[in-house]
């Protein structure tokens, strides 16, 4: 995960972001930005993110730009740059950037999003085909969901912890 880690900062502004306050984490992203802070592609890419989830597509393209200089070929960063330009209609974009992605991970997010994008353009077989990786890459992730599930429940950690 981009930013993990990395900064207190870059810390607080993933918590908020996660937890739906957009404007706070952009606040700190921006802040942080014009400092010349040394985590300007995780701050561009935290930007982008929020405003993607604010749905201010066209706002988190130069964001999204700065990011993929800073964290060039970073997947979560072409994964974020595939949703904006999907949320702007730009289908040729996105598809380029989601198709990336699905060279580095099998991610569902990208493989469902290029399913949407051939459907669009009714090109059914490459649609169902996207789609049916979407579908094993959500199988994938609950099978590991799951494991975590039950190495929690079979650790030594507190009851109230697990």
């Amino acid at each position: 995960m981009i930013g993990r880690g990395k900064s207190i900062k870059a810390g607080k502004t993933i918590c908020l972001s996660y937890l739906g306050k957009h404007h706070e984490a952009l606040g700190i992203c921006q802040e942080n930005q014009e400092r010349g802070d040394y985590l300007m592609g995780e701050f561009s890419y935290w930007s982008a993110w929020n405003l993607q989830q604010l749905g201010l597509y066209a706002q988190a393209v130069p964001e999204i730009e700065k990011a993929q200089k800073y964290l060039y070929r970073n997947y979560e960063v072409l994964l974020l740059s595939g949703l904006i330009y999907f949320g702007l209609k730009n289908y040729e974009r996105a598809e380029k950037d989601l198709a990336d992605v699905l060279v580095h991970t099998l991610d569902l997010e990208a493989a469902f999003h290029l399913g949407k994008i051939y459907a669009h353009r009714n090109i059914w077989m490459e649609s169902g085909q996207y789609f049916e990786t979407a579908a094993k890459a959500g199988i994938q992730e609950q099978n590991f969901l799951e494991q975590k599930i039950l190495e929690f429940g079979e650790s030594e950690l507190l009851e109230e912890r697990k």
